[in-house]
């Protein structure tokens, strides 16, 4: 199997974490034979939700 390392010296937080993430992703799942995975970068369309006041959970 592969394993893969990300230095933490010099990081930009905001684009090579999520790069190394994908990257890293994309090249296991092609060494696993894993098939039909775009649907995991799809955004998640959810309507926004009502807000609900706080309840009392000591009830």
């Amino acid at each position: 199997m592969s394993e893969c390392f990300l230095s933490l010296e010099k990081v930009d937080w905001s684009s090579d974490v999520p790069a190394f993430f994908r990257t890293s992703f994309d090249l296991l799942s092609e060494q696993l034979g894993w098939e039909g995975c775009a649907h995991y970068f799809l955004p998640l369309d959810m309507p926004p939700q009502p807000k609900q006041e706080p309840t009392d959970e000591r009830l």
